[in-house]
């Protein structure tokens, strides 16, 4: 006969608060993903408003954005939109993945080494630059616009 194993009610009310903050923590990368996605998708759709927005324009600047367009070139704006799409999608995948890492640490009671760069902080520096691109396409829309 094997003696009863007993459980530590402190222990185990401390596991449940720390799963609890870990869904909490996944669940706010869900939500930056997924706006993040939603919002490349209307970076991406701002070309098209665009293109239509040129074409109820003067004819020379109907010509000058159908020669672009025409060219094989799809814009910057779909560009950036598709990336940020990518990039809520990679941060969805990243977050699930750290998450599940986290619930097997815990469930098998071993220590939980974070990673060694932070997810907030890489996604700030992604969406500085893609800010940066966004402003600067603005930028040169407005100048090459007569």
């Amino acid at each position: 006969m094997s003696a009863p194993e007993t459980t530590n009610p402190q222990k185990s009310l401390e596991d449940f608060r720390l799963r609890v903050i870990s869904e909490q923590n996944l669940l706010a990368w869900i939500r930056t993903g997924l706006s993040l996605m939603g919002f490349g998708f209307v970076v991406a759709r701002f070309h098209w408003f665009m293109r239509q927005f040129s074409l109820e324009s003067s004819t020379h600047v109907l010509q000058k954005k159908t020669a672009a367009s025409q060219s094989g070139s799809i814009g910057l704006t779909v560009w950036i939109g598709l990336g940020l799409i990518i990039l809520g999608v990679c941060i969805n995948l990243l977050a699930g993945r750290e998450h599940a890492r986290f619930l097997d640490c815990l469930q098998k009671n071993l220590e939980y080494h974070p990673p060694r760069r932070s997810m907030g902080i890489t996604v700030t520096i992604l969406l500085a630059i893609i800010g940066i691109l966004m402003a600067s396409h603005l930028l040169y829309l407005e100048i090459d616009t007569p």
